[in-house]
């Protein structure tokens, strides 16, 4: 996996979880937005929006009802881990399928709104509005489709801003790792610990996002044994004043490469079964008791993988 899907990877793993997603949501899109969503609401649609665009599912839109009205609002949720000045362009793309989507299953078209989420190595300088882009002349301006993306980017705010606003020790320590990823892995945990605070339950607030952030930055910077990432941590280990951190990463790092490898090994079981045709996928989801869209996603990866 190259590091451009790890990073993707990592985004959808962190912010599929729904508390993550309301919680960074809340804390992170401008106020005069987040204060009028009713975040209980917020729904993952089970149907494909991506039609046509080189994808079968675009895993980060979701529905959620406006505070004080019946207005139902869509949100794309598009990640960047680097410099992309089409961007605006692929979510326009995207908001275009989603309103042909409800056109075509007969629903009245609702709002539509697409939000560029960054954690390059410095802020994101591309404009942000098409008719920048494009130097629409004023003229024709009221005349050709516009919009301003909202972006939310790590890199302009700092680490105790990210703590205060989300509000959420777990949730923050996944953001910082996507925040400080390119600076190295040490700088990730360094941020992490500092900007925790120190206390005794530091350890049981991190369990769960723990295993989550090894693997995503041992696979970014390539740390293959406990004896790398050893070395790596122990002076942030050192410096934080918390010896019993390292054993506790280390083993969380282990589970991860365990469960990570079972991963793998149900996904061949599914190709193999699938690659025999004996099986329909529902069948499949039901032999192995699993969700029945992984066992499509596997089957459209098949379908669409390049011929060796």
């Amino acid at each position: 996996m190259n590091n451009g899907s790890l990073h993707d990877s990592f985004f959808k793993s962190a912010l599929g979880d729904k508390e993550v997603l309301v919680r960074t949501l809340k804390g992170l899109l401008p106020h005069e937005i987040s204060r009028e969503i009713d975040f209980e609401t917020l729904v993952f649609p089970e149907e494909s929006v991506g039609e046509g665009l080189g994808a079968s599912r675009m895993d980060m839109v979701f529905s959620v009802r406006m505070e004080g009205g019946e207005i139902w609002l869509s949100l794309i949720l598009e990640h960047k881990s680097s410099p992309d000045p089409a961007t605006p362009f692929q979510l326009l793309r995207y908001v275009s399928a989603s309103w042909s989507r409800m056109i075509r299953h007969r629903e009245t078209p609702r709002p539509v709104l697409p939000v560029l989420f960054t954690h390059g190595k410095e802020p994101w300088k591309h404009p942000a509005s098409l008719s920048e882009i494009l130097n629409t002349p004023m003229v024709l301006k009221s005349l050709i489709p516009d919009y301003t993306l909202l972006t939310v980017d790590l890199a302009s705010v700092s680490d105790r801003e990210i703590l205060r606003q989300v509000d959420d020790i777990a949730t923050g320590a996944l953001l910082l790792s996507m925040k400080h990823i390119f600076e190295g892995p040490a700088e990730v945990f360094s941020a992490i610990l500092k900007n925790a605070g120190s206390r005794k339950d530091l350890y049981d607030i991190l369990k769960p996002v723990l295993g989550l952030i090894i693997n995503y930055v041992t696979g970014v910077h390539n740390l293959q044994t406990p004896e790398e990432i050893r070395k790596v941590l122990a002076p942030v280990i050192v410096e934080a004043e918390m010896p019993d951190m390292m054993e506790m990463i280390l083993e969380e790092g282990r589970q991860e490469g365990r469960q990570e490898g079972r991963q793998e090994g149900r996904q061949e079981v599914i190709r193999r079964l699938l690659s025999k045709g004996r099986m329909t996928p529902v069948e499949i989801a039901e032999l192995l008791d699993i969700d029945l869209e992984e066992i499509r996603r596997i089957s459209e990866e098949r379908i669409n993988a390049p011929e060796s």
